[in-house]
């Protein structure tokens, strides 16, 4: 039985994860920095042998090193997704992701943890390369580095994910265009769109990404590797297909993009194809399933908090 630790505990991918190592019979260590999640804590109930919560800094080298101690797997989920607020404040920034990532890795070396996957991002290519347009996705291509620099001086096992726009149920923060959209939608609301709508992403299921961490921590590889569909679809064209799932028009009006915001996002999954993986989640079929989450949501009449856990767009 394996035992794996996952940061960012409270995070929506990270829930997602969690729950499948469980499942899969492994035991695993959470910790955050906020408070656990209602499904996290209703996963302790049901799995009290196999799961340990710690709320925890990872800023903090010494929670890293006690954390790492025995552990087979780090899937290093913890980091501050806001675009926005990393523009605002990027000393705050580099401790969320980049000071957190370098203890984690420190830890892993220090006791020799076998494999370490870490979550990194499509804002990391900026417009056309990888030249990124905001603090958070520099802070990101920094983690890559010191991963790649970790394998090279120490042997560490490494590697990082670069996730594209993940969306599924769970996802609760508000600044990301699916959950927006979907929630406008069901209390008919005005949604905005920022630009002409011709703005494209690469939208990838939860499930998919779950799988696609999984995967990658029981190979060898190390490195990056985009996680995506390989498909791009315009902000215009997503309306249309949540139009389809739900049977309703979304209300939307135009407003100005961001500095930091980028034109088009289309991931590059030959790469991870060629080991095996690839997704099995369309967007209708993945949209279906997200908004029956948010209407139980409004149905239970329980208020959708407006927390941070997935890049945004």
């Amino acid at each position: 039985m394996a035992k794996s630790l996952v940061t960012g505990s409270s995070g929506f991918i990270a829930g997602h994860l969690i729950k499948s190592l469980l499942e899969c019979g492994d035991e695993v260590l959470a910790i955050d920095s906020k408070v656990p999640t209602d499904n996290l804590e209703k996963l302790l109930d049901q799995y009290q042998d196999k799961l340990k919560i710690v709320q925890g800094d990872l800023a903090y080298k010494s929670i890293c090193m006690e954390a790492a101690e025995d552990i087979e797997t780090i899937f290093h989920m913890a980091a501050e997704t806001n675009l926005k607020k990393s523009v605002e404040f990027p000393q705050e920034a580099i401790c969320d992701d980049l000071i957190s990532t370098i203890n984690i890795l420190e830890a892993a070396r220090e006791y020799h943890v076998p494999r370490v996957v870490l979550s990194s991002s499509a804002a990391i290519y900026g417009k056309y390369d990888e030249k990124p347009l905001s603090p958070y996705g520099v802070n990101k291509r920094a983690c890559e580095m010191y991963g790649d620099v970790y394998n090279k001086l120490h042997g560490l096992s490494v590697v990082s994910l670069r996730y594209f726009n993940v969306y599924g149920p769970g996802q609760m923060n508000l600044q990301a265009v699916i959950p927006q959209f979907i929630l406008k939608l069901l209390n008919a609301e005005k949604a905005v769109v920022y630009g002409d709508g011709s703005r494209s992403r690469d939208f990838i299921y939860v499930d998919d990404v779950v799988h696609a961490n999984l995967f990658m921590a029981d190979r060898p590889e190390v490195g990056q590797f985009d996680i995506g569909t390989g498909k791009s679809t315009t902000i215009l064209e997503l309306i249309k297909v949540l139009g389809r799932v739900t049977e309703t028009r979304l209300n939307f009006y135009f407003d100005k993009v961001s500095e930091w915001d980028i034109p088009y996002s289309c991931s590059n999954i030959d790469k991870i194809k060629q080991l095996g993986w690839e997704p099995e989640w369309n967007l209708e079929k993945g949209l279906n399933e997200t908004v029956k989450f948010y209407e139980e949501f409004i149905e239970d009449g329980v208020e959708v908090p407006s927390r941070s856990s997935s890049a945004t767009l």
